[in-house]
């Protein structure tokens, strides 16, 4: 939905590039409560890596990132489990 809305937007301003939606292929969380670990995940992952996700998005390639968000989570500093709500 969102990158209809870009591209309309785009497109509202007069561009003539072709924009086309790119997205490497990452490890999926397997409930809904890790969405924030994995988001923190793959920040870090990218700026210590990030040729890896550029050229993972410019071929189509996998991104063997791997989330353990149990450790990621004990490594997390607890004055931000407030947070939580």
């Amino acid at each position: 939905m969102a990158f209809k809305r870009w591209v309309t937007y785009l497109r509202a301003w007069k561009n003539t590039w072709e924009v086309q939606m790119r997205a490497p292929k990452v490890s999926r969380q397997a409930n809904s409560d890790n969405c924030g670990v994995y988001i923190l995940a793959f920040v870090d992952a990218f700026l210590k890596h990030p040729l890896a996700f550029i050229e993972a998005v410019e071929y189509n390639k996998n991104l063997s990132w791997k989330v353990d968000a149990s450790a990621l989570r004990k490594h997390m500093d607890p004055r931000c489990w407030w947070l939580q709500g």
